[in-house]
This record gives C-alpha cells, sequence and structure tokens, in this order.
C-alpha cells in the first residue's frame, strides 16, 4: 500500500515534533503515513517510497542534525545515480534562525541533493525562521496547507479526505494500565531496579506566598 514516509532530523525536539505534527494530521486525512527519525530508517530503501517528506533543523553553523548524520552519509555516496530517486515525489520542510549565517544550511543541503538524485520535488522547500513574528509556524502553517494542497490535486493518495474534520479523535498514541496498590510500593522489583533512600529533611526554601 502506498504511504507517506516521514523523515525527520532534529536536536532539541522541534523538527520531531512537526514532524509528528504533519504524521497526526496525515491521519487525520485518511493519509497512511508512516514517521521516522533519518538514521532509524534504512536509507536503501528510499527509490520504494511513494512520497517522501524530510523536516530538518539546522544546528550549529549549518550542521546535520546528530539524529541524521548516517543517513545523510548514504545519500552522499558517489554509486548513487541521477535517476536513484526518479520514482519518489518529495518535499523537504527546514527549520532554522535568519540571525545566524547559516540559515536553513541543513534542509536547504538535503533538497538539493534529492533533485541531485532524480527526485521529482512537490512544492518548494519550506524555511521556517525562528526570527519570525509568531516563530517558526509563520512559515510551518502555510507551508502544510500548500503540501496537502498539493497531495490531493495530484490525486497520489486515493482515499485522502477533502479536509480535517475537527471532531475526529485520534487513537492515544500511549497506552495507561493502572495496577493495584501490592504491586506499585516497590517490592515487585529486583532489587538492581531501585535502591531505598530515607528522606531526613522536608524543608520549604520559598516565601510562603510563593504561587507554588
Amino acid at each position: 500500500m502506498k504511504s507517506l514516509l516521514i523523515l525527520y532530523g532534529s536536536e532539541t525536539g522541534t523538527a520531531e515534533d512537526v514532524a509528528e505534527s504533519l504524521w497526526k494530521e496525515a491521519r487525520l486525512l485518511d493519509v497512511p503515513a508512516r514517521l521516522y527519525g533519518v538514521d532509524d530508517y534504512t536509507m536503501d530503501n528510499l527509490p520504494t517510497e511513494h512520497v517522501v517528506v524530510f523536516v530538518v533543523a539546522t544546528t550549529g553553523q549549518g550542521e546535520i542534525p546528530p539524529n541524521m548524520r548516517n543517513g545523510w552519509k548514504r545519500l552522499l555516496r558517489r554509486s548513487l545515480s541521477s535517476t536513484w530517486l526518479e520514482k519518489v515525489h518529495f518535499a523537504v520542510l527546514g527549520l532554522g534562525d535568519s540571525s545566524y549565517q547559516k540559515y536553513n544550511y541543513a534542509s536547504k543541503k538535503v533538497y538539493r541533493r534529492l533533485l541531485q538524485l532524480g527526485g521529482e520535488c512537490l512544492l518548494n522547500i519550506g524555511l521556517a525562521d525562528d526570527q519570525h513574528e509568531i516563530g517558526i509556524d509563520g512559515a510551518i502553517i502555510p507551508w502544510k496547507k500548500e503540501f496537502w494542497e498539493k497531495l490531493r490535486k495530484d490525486r497520489l493518495f486515493e482515499n485522502m479526505k477533502s479536509d480535517i474534520d475537527p471532531n475526529t479523535v485520534l487513537p492515544p498514541k500511549y497506552n495507561l494500565i493502572y495496577e493495584d496498590a501490592a504491586s506499585t510500593n516497590g517490592k515487585s522489583l529486583e532489587p538492581d531496579q531501585y535502591q531505598e533512600v530515607t528522606v531526613v529533611s522536608n524543608k520549604r526554601v520559598t516565601a510562603e506566598d510563593h504561587f507554588q
């Protein structure tokens, strides 16, 4: 089944959050989607993908984020031909800060490399700027809107909805399992899994009228 692959390169977690928001919106639009950190994905499988989105943050002085450096190296292999990604539709969303000289440098490098490998670009690279008056959302919101409209216009996913139903509730990402009181006293844990300590003092260090 054709699906949307969302890959993120992140250091502080912002790119991961943005990528996850795309993944959630895809599910609300009935677009099958998968979400991975770049280095958690097998890059050799990229030519078999249908639509791929890279969400890439720029770190330091234009550096590739730590969690995608291995994948990036694989994309730079000289053995890859200019037609390696000829059947793949792609988009790139960069997160950066224009107060730095190499603003969104990492995402631009990824964008250019995907073009070199023959990928079919769906829309212009998105360049989110932390200096925007509303932060990175100033570019992310219109970019996502254009992205979904492009998928819909090109009919890349047959069952894609025309819009997101605000009343739709997605299944929870995590499930909580409640244990009875007997299992929460730590006695069921192995000795090497915890260490018992004694509280010797419980003293307030803030003023009585402090909000905490």
